[in-house]
């Protein structure tokens, strides 16, 4: 600005907000205006007589880096989710994934592509990636034969497993250099097995009351229940009371 010299000279000149008085800050009615700092100080006086204007704070998004590594972060894990979802699909019926094995093994720069970089301004940010992703898939089978053997040797004998009801869950899983160490449980019902020829035969020709005890005491039946003999016609136990001597002779029904 070029002042003229001379007592009571004036100038107008334009102003503009320096940096630390930018945005709404810098809006101030008129007269506000009135210092100046400099060897002039002294022989110069200054004021605004119009309010200044125009001055405005703007908030804007900018990409950083802590921006970039939660982002790829998620999609790391979004990725490992959708291995783990394919893989179920693939898999048969007695393979399952062990989780704790399942990982990315093999990432490169062009398979991840940010929409803007640090320092640039972007209201939203996202990530195109590939990557490998591998796991440890296990076939339970042999697993289960060696449960179901251990189970059928804590059963009775005469009794055997209902198969519908048989079923197997995984434990816990730790790792032994190369080697992957897991228990498996196994659980079902145990019913008994009545050998009915067998039956028929020992008490073809018995008594109603031997024929009763030998139920109760030979045949594995189950807890809190007792065998019933119908022996039709009735006049037939009236007159003889015993079982007939035919085997052939006699039914056995289970009820279950």
């Amino acid at each position: 600005v070029t002042l003229p010299g001379g007592v009571g000279q004036e100038v107008e000149v334009p102003i503009e907000a320096m940096g630390a008085s930018a945005g709404e800050v810098g809006n101030v009615e008129a007269n506000m205006i009135n210092t100046v700092i400099g060897p002039l100080e002294e022989q110069v006086d200054v004021i605004n007589i119009n309010p200044t204007h125009n001055g405005e704070s703007r908030t804007v998004q900018a990409v950083s880096t802590a921006d970039h590594q939660v982002l790829e972060l998620q999609m790391s894990q979004l990725l490992q989710e959708r291995a783990y979802e394919a893989l179920q699909n693939e898999i048969g019926a007695n393979q399952y994934v062990i989780l704790e094995t399942l990982q990315i093994v093999e990432e490169r720069p062009e398979w991840t592509i940010f929409s803007a970089q640090p320092g640039e301004i972007a209201d939203t940010l996202t990530l195109t990636k590939r990557a490998i992703v591998e796991a440890v898939v296990v076939d339970t089978q042999l697993g289960q034969q060696i449960v179901f053997a251990q189970m059928a040797n804590q059963i009775p004998r005469g009794r055997s497993f209902l198969p519908e009801t048989i079923t197997y869950q995984r434990g816990d899983v730790s790792f032994a250099g190369e080697l992957i160490l897991f228990t498996m449980s196994g659980r079902g019902e145990v019913i008994g097995q009545i050998r009915t020829e067998q039956i028929q035969s020992d008490i073809a020709g018995m008594s109603y009351d031997d024929a009763m005890s030998y139920l109760i005491e030979r045949v594995d039946i189950a807890e809190d229940t007792t065998p019933e003999i119908i022996i039709s016609p009735a006049w037939f136990k009236e007159w003889f009371n015993q079982m007939p001597i035919l085997p052939n002779r006699i039914q056995i029904e289970e009820v279950p």
